[in-house]
C-alpha cells in the first residue's frame, strides 16, 4: 500500500487504517517504509494503524502487508487517512479500495509437497475439535518445523515447535485452552514457507 502527499506543504502526525481484508489473515511482519504499524491498540483493540511521523509534498510513503488468503478468490482492502496535521481539506482521495482476485492454487497445492512448498498439511482431526487435534502432514525432509496458530481476526494464540520426519507425519496438538472459534495453524519451516490450514474449536 502506498500514500502520497499530493499537497504543496509537508503533512505530520499521519495516521492511516488498513484493516485485514475479509478471507484473510496476517502472513508475517507488516513492515511500513517509514513510521510504525500496529495491529492492536490499546486495550487489545484491533485497529490495523499505520502512524507516519512526517511526509513531505509529493513524497510517498509504502506499507508492505503480507497476508494469507483463505478460501475466497476475490479479496477486497480499504486504506483510509484517519487523520494528519494539517487536517486534509480535500477529502474525496482519503479512502482507497483495492480489489484483487486470486488464482486457483489450492487444489494443486494439497497434492503433495514440492520444492516450493516443503511441508503440506493434508487433514485435521477431528474438525471441529473439542480439544484435541491430529495433524497429519507430508514433508520433503526430516527437520523442525514451528507451528503458529491464530485466530478469525489474525492474532497469534499458540506456537509450537514439532520435529517431523520425511514422508508422511501425524502429529497431535492440544487446543483445550482455546476458545471456541475459527482458528488457522501455519507450518512455518526455516525456508519460511508458510500456508494456513483452518479448523474449528468448539
Amino acid at each position: 500500500m502506498n500514500v502520497k502527499n499530493l499537497g504543496s506543504q509537508a503533512f505530520t502526525n499521519i495516521e492511516v487504517t488498513f484493516p485485514y481484508p475479509t478471507g484473510t489473515v496476517n502472513g508475517g511482519n507488516v513492515t511500513p517504509s517509514v513510521g510504525t504499524f500496529q495491529q492492536y491498540c490499546s486495550g487489545g483493540t484491533a485497529c490495523y494503524k499505520w502512524t507516519i511521523p512526517s511526509l513531505a509534498a509529493n513524497a510517498t510513503a509504502t506499507l508492505d502487508v503480507p497476508l494469507f488468503a483463505l478460501d475466497v478468490m476475490t479479496i477486497t482492502g480499504t486504506a483510509q487517512l484517519l487523520t494528519s496535521t494539517p487536517t486534509d481539506v480535500n477529502t474525496a482521495n482519503n479512502i482507497s479500495i483495492v480489489t484483487m482476485t486470486l488464482q486457483t492454487i489450492v487444489a494443486a497445492i494439497q497434492q503433495k509437497a514440492t520444492q516450493l512448498i516443503p511441508i503440506v498439511v493434508q487433514s485435521i482431526a477431528p474438525n471441529p475439535s473439542d480439544g484435541e487435534l491430529r495433524i497429519k502432514l507430508e514433508s520433503l525432509d526430516a527437520c523442525e518445523v514451528t507451528f503458529d496458530f491464530y485466530n478469525a481476526l489474525g492474532k497469534m494464540v499458540k506456537t509450537e515447535t514439532r520435529a517431523v520426519e520425511k514422508g508422511q507425519n501425524r502429529l497431535d496438538f492440544n487446543v483445550f485452552n482455546l476458545d471456541p472459534g475459527l482458528y488457522f495453524v501455519v507450518p512455518l519451516t526455516n525456508q519460511g514457507h508458510r500456508v494456513p490450514t483452518k479448523f474449528v474449536k468448539i
